[in-house]
């Protein structure tokens, strides 16, 4: 299998096209795990598509940069059979989740902090994570969280930073008043 890091909209290379050819699965399950690298001094920013049939074969396997564009060129060949998407919930999913629904795919969520990965495993990256997302999506186990409406999302973002700034303001009068104890 061909992984260039970076791959065009005009040609994506995948994985098992054959098999999807050959014999048409049940049900198709896609997975993305979208990621954000903070490296010095530039971004880094990409998502793993995997497509996987009903019984856990990989038909399609992408590293992608985050243009919607390129996702959902990805994913259209299998649109008609395609059981969901898969979107980790990362603080940048916005644009991803808004741009599959707008192109009519069924998206969930997930919940990351219940998903619960397998003891033992060798492996542990962004790649097998977005695989790893679509097999819980297959097996009907797969945790997800409500999306919010477009419209209501900068409210809720504002009264999350509201909550973490009353969080940090009740930290600080509790340190200066537990340093003013300590001083008498």
């Amino acid at each position: 299998m061909v992984r260039p890091d970076k791959h065009k909209a005009a040609s994506p290379h995948h994985r098992g096209s054959e098999d999807y050819n050959g014999c048409r699965p049940k049900q198709i399950i896609g997975g993305c795990y979208d990621t954000l690298l903070r490296n010095r001094p530039t971004f880094k920013q990409y998502n793993y598509v995997y497509v996987i049939n009903d019984k856990d074969k990989r038909l399609l396997e992408l590293k992608l940069d985050n243009h919607p564009e390129l996702v959902i060129k990805a994913l259209s060949r299998y649109k008609k059979q395609l059981k969901g998407v898969a979107v980790e919930s990362t603080f940048n999913w916005y644009w991803l989740v808004d741009a599959l629904k707008d192109a009519g795919f069924s998206v969930s969520l997930v919940n990351t902090a219940k998903v619960v990965q397998y003891n033992g495993l060798k492996r542990t990256d962004d790649r097998y994570d977005a695989f790893h997302l679509a097999h819980l999506m297959r097996l009907g186990i797969l945790p997800t969280g409500y999306i919010y409406p477009k419209e209501h999302r900068a409210l809720r973002d504002l009264l999350r930073k509201r909550m973490q700034l009353v969080q940090d303001r009740s930290r600080e009068i509790i340190r200066l008043k537990s340093f003013i104890q300590v001083r008498r």
